[in-house]
């Protein structure tokens, strides 16, 4: 699904369809047949996805490098909290990643043959002032100034109050992108969690009551009966 989400504005090609083209080009050079039938049935080739990216305007591809950058960071911290959580039974996120890195790595190519490089801000660079407003949970709860829109995408957080409004952040674009998907609910109980003390944890997280007093037992943290 990832993978077929839009880069392009002309005809919404995504990494999918990029990917599809490369395979017909192939196929033009072992056997132009197979290649014209392979159009024939709606597939494209590299001149149907250069159209698309003509139409596609520069600012458009900066703002899809930098949703896929805050996207595969979002994946990254999502797994790494998975792994600590829930050890050799965590989820694998690695074909979403390997996704969002070609998806991301595509967008730097097709900004770099216009000439456009993606650098990180300079390290003198100032940071552009955040409101925080009041949203519901999972909205974007920073508010950047006009001046940052222009400025690259900080996917690295400082504090943790950034991190969590950055994966907020992300778990939003997914709700909207890909309603289907089960990403952003999985970030949003992510950033729950995040949010609670141990005791609050294991009790959402394991409702095995017996379980529950043997980790407590182990952590030195249950109560000693009366």
């Amino acid at each position: 699904v990832v993978g077929g989400l839009p880069i392009t504005q002309g005809q919404n090609f995504g990494l999918l369809r990029y990917d599809e083209s490369r395979h017909v080009e192939n196929l033009a050079l072992q056997n132009p047949k197979a290649m014209q039938s392979a159009v024939e049935e709606g597939k494209i080739n590299a001149e149907i996805f250069q159209r698309s990216v003509v139409l596609t305007d520069s600012d458009h591809l900066r703002l899809k490098a930098s949703e896929i950058a805050a996207s595969l960071y979002a994946c990254q911290q999502l797994q790494a909290t998975a792994d600590t959580l829930f050890g050799r039974d965590a989820p694998s996120l690695v074909t979403l990643s390997d996704i969002l890195q070609r998806a991301g790595q595509l967008t730097e190519k097709l900004l770099k043959d216009r000439g456009i490089e993606l650098s990180p801000a300079p390290a003198a660079a100032q940071a552009a002032p955040e409101t925080v407003v009041d949203q519901p949970a999972g909205a974007v709860m920073i508010q950047a100034s006009q001046d940052s829109a222009s400025a690259p995408l900080r996917t690295t957080p400082t504090t943790r109050d950034e991190a969590f409004t950055m994966l907020a952040g992300i778990a939003q674009f997914f709700k909207n992108t890909e309603p289907q998907s089960p990403v952003p609910y999985l970030i949003e109980r992510a950033i729950k969690w995040g949010n609670m003390p141990l005791e609050g944890w294991l009790n959402d997280v394991i409702k095995d009551s017996n379980v529950v007093d043997s980790i407590r037992d182990v952590l030195g943290t249950k109560e000693p009966k009366q």
